[in-house]
């Protein structure tokens, strides 16, 4: 998060914290390539890279479909959405779970409004967005390995994108 700090401070544009946010993935994914194990400190710092990245990507997206965009509320929840999906399948891939998490309370609150848009019923606007967010991660944690599996099969199982996203043991 302190990237994202002296992002907001120096530059104060949501496309500087998209491009911050970008750059720290990046950067992440580099250490995890390094260590692929996840057994040295490489790893450790991938690991805090990836939770600071997030929020970065998320929150520049966000300023940045908000500002001075005829999109409505629910295209941007929408859009944020899409890349929470996102976020989810590269985390499979890279075997990460940080993106998730730091992107979880967006994913709620974006999933909220898009209940609420739409919906007028009890359910519709608490029960609903409380049991689909948690459903979802349930299922993503019982079912880790095998996405991952499944997600990785075309990829090479040694070379440089083998050390990008490794392979599932």
């Amino acid at each position: 998060m302190p990237i994202a700090i002296v992002a907001m401070i120096f530059f104060p544009a949501f496309g500087t914290l998209l491009a911050t946010g970008i750059a720290t993935l990046l950067v992440a994914i580099w250490f995890d390539a390094r260590d692929p194990d996840r057994a040295t400190r490489m790893s450790d710092n991938g690991f805090w890279l990836h939770v600071t990245a997030a929020p970065q990507i998320v929150y520049g997206l966000r300023g940045v479909l908000g500002e001075g965009s005829e999109l409505g509320s629910v295209s941007i929840h929408l859009v944020l959405v899409g890349v929470l999906i996102g976020f989810t399948l590269l985390s499979l891939a890279l075997n990460r779970r940080a993106l998730i998490i730091s992107g979880l309370i967006t994913f709620g609150v974006s999933i909220w409004n898009l209940f609420q848009a739409f919906g007028d019923s009890f359910f519709l606007r608490f029960a609903g967005p409380l049991l689909l967010v948690g459903g979802l991660v349930v299922l993503l944690g019982a079912g880790w390995k095998t996405s991952r599996k499944l997600l990785l099969a075309g990829f090479p199982k040694q070379g440089v994108m083998a050390r990008i996203f490794p392979p599932e043991a």
